[in-house]
């Protein structure tokens, strides 16, 4: 792990300034049967050698609340350093950064923060009152681990629960995590309320507001409704995509179906066309592709 603020851009980097971040973690989190270590294992080494850099691997919470993510130490143990990765994990609290620090190859670690009160209770069982302390914390924390730190702003498009929403909500809610040191921000359409206008207006206030953010995107669609979606947010600033072979996942603990993830292969392919050089070997991005459907197939597509 290094102190190096600027490695956001020089690992796993389309271009400057644009991010390409692999999620196995949110692909395999919601599947129903658990998937053996080993295939997991597996689908990672394909997905390194397709080109991707960095990686969101795995998480560190209860393996009752997330059970598929229960060998997550098993999986970065067998995962070689070096090979100019940056690898992100998920955590709910203090104990899960320890234990993501303890691994001694995770770079960054992920917190959820929802600005809708019900689905902040439903993902870590804290109300956003409880949570705030909780991020001064691990932020405070990583700073002393050199660990980057990034906030996924959850809801940031919408919810389906009635709970407060506006676009100048979501501003409020980056400049309170500001004035807490958060830097690195992933804004999440959890269970794909959004569509492309909502996005380009949430993200193009976000980014005036903050120019100087890091703010990415983690969009779940359908298969129909991804490229728009994506093709709005870089329009309008964001710097960093998720996204998921095969568009496999999502949140499990949205309260319905699982919707996918965006299909890195389509990502891509949209990026590539826009003359940004991914740096994907697409000869081996099919066969994660491939690796994705079979385990799809195989495990089931919900818990």
């Amino acid at each position: 792990m290094t102190g190096d603020k600027d490695r956001h851009h020089s690992k796993g980097s389309a271009q400057p300034g644009i991010v390409l971040v692999e999620t196995p973690r949110d692909a395999f989190q919601g599947i129903g049967r658990l998937i053996p270590t080993a295939e997991k294992i597996a689908h990672i080494e394909k997905l390194i050698a397709a080109g991707f850099r960095q990686i969101d691997i795995g998480s560190f919470v209860s393996p009752r609340a997330v059970p598929q993510m229960q060998d997550s130490e098993a999986v970065l143990q067998a995962i070689t350093p070096g090979r100019n990765l940056f690898l992100i994990a998920i955590i709910a609290n203090e104990r899960g950064l320890e234990r993501a620090a303890a691994t001694g190859k995770i770079n960054a670690v992920g917190f959820p923060f929802s600005i809708s009160d019900s689905f902040q209770l439903q993902n870590t069982h804290r109300a956003i009152a409880q949570t705030w302390p909780i991020v001064e914390a691990l932020v405070r924390r990583c700073e002393a681990l050199q660990m980057d730190f990034i906030l996924y702003l959850s809801m940031a498009f919408g919810n389906p629960y009635a709970d407060p929403w506006t676009a100048d909500r979501v501003v409020e809610f980056l400049r309170r995590l500001v004035e807490k040191g958060v830097r690195n921000f992933s804004l999440a359409d959890t269970t794909s309320e959004a569509d492309p206008g909502r996005i380009r207006q949430v993200v193009a206030l976000c980014r005036k507001a903050f120019p100087d953010l890091q703010l990415g995107i983690h969009l779940h669609s359908d298969p129909a409704g991804w490229r728009a979606k994506l093709a709005a947010a870089l329009e309008a600033g964001a710097c960093r995509v998720d996204s998921a072979v095969g568009g496999m996942g999502g949140c499990p603990f949205a309260g319905k179906e699982l919707v996918g993830n965006l299909p890195s292969e389509g990502v891509v392919e949209l990026l590539e066309s826009r003359g940004v050089a991914t740096g994907i070997d697409q000869g081996r991005l099919q066969l994660c592709v491939e690796s994705a459907r079979r385990i799809m197939e195989q495990y089931g597509k919900t818990r």
